[in-house]
């Protein structure tokens, strides 16, 4: 593998593996004259690899990571088990995304879509039930979509897939419930894809639903019209209202939050 070069912070960096994994920073000659040392910075940033080493994104380290984990490297699923991410700056375990690998020796790396591709997912109508755990709606499974992958690449930029797998799930039951409190709780309580422990935590996965939600409030409004006397029934009538895909890529508000993050309630 070609040595992979990048700049964190006014400082070039090289990676490169030659029997073993090695971050290496590029630095220059001083002239002779020069009694004082130049200072060498020391990497806070997560390297994260394949595992085969090759590069695939940086992560700026916390002052509680400096202290709580040695060293700089990790694989991608030994940062996925570390619970970081990199795309909800309100949710827990964030780290600032720095730097992505583009070169196409990593495409593999990934299962790769656009906005729009998930937009297309997110809005084929299903039963409710089709999104639990290997269900033909759970995203992050099927093979239109993560196809069980861990990482996809959106738009150029990297998500965990079961992170994008909760939009397809929020934007369906949405338009079941026509409620997006309940879409939210009913997330909370379906976390893992089947009933079970609540899910209180200020995690990404809630953020995705969030974000599917208010989505598909905007996208899908209702008409409803009663009908019969003896037996009154509901004629709901959804009206679609065309949303950029984009939305689909923005993370959660704080005031979005305030108003919605029913799991800190």
């Amino acid at each position: 593998m070609e040595p992979e070069e990048f700049s964190i912070d006014g400082q070039n960096y090289v990676w490169a593996i030659n029997g073993k994994k090695s971050l290496m920073s590029r630095s220059y000659t001083t002239l002779l004259q020069n009694k004082k040392p130049d200072k060498i910075k020391v990497p806070s940033f997560w390297v994260v690899t394949r595992n085969n080493g090759n590069l695939l994104f940086i992560l700026r380290k916390t002052e509680e990571d400096e202290t709580a984990h040695e060293g700089y490297i990790r694989t991608a699923a030994e940062i996925y088990d570390m619970k970081f991410q990199w795309f909800e700056p309100l949710a827990d375990n964030y780290r600032e995304l720095l730097w992505v690998n583009q070169k196409e020796y990593i495409k593999p790396a990934y299962k790769w879509f656009t906005w729009e591709e998930i937009k297309e997912a997110a809005c084929e109508k299903r039963p409710p039930a089709s999104y639990a755990s290997y269900m033909p709606g759970d995203w992050k499974r099927a093979s239109g979509g993560a196809d069980g992958f861990l990482l996809v690449m959106i738009d150029r930029l990297p998500y965990w897939a079961d992170a994008v797998g909760q939009l397809p799930f929020a934007v369906g039951i949405y338009r079941f419930k026509r409620n997006l409190e309940k879409v939210i709780r009913i997330g909370m309580e379906y976390a893992t894809g089947l009933p079970g422990p609540v899910d209180t935590s200020n995690e990404y996965d809630n953020f995705f639903i969030l974000r599917g939600a208010l989505f598909a409030k905007k996208m899908y409004s209702f008409k409803v019209e009663i009908s019969g006397l003896l037996v009154p029934t509901e004629d709901v009538t959804e009206i679609i209202t065309d949303i950029s895909a984009r939305e689909l890529g923005n993370p959660i508000t704080s005031g979005e939050l305030a108003n919605y993050g029913f799991w800190n309630k």
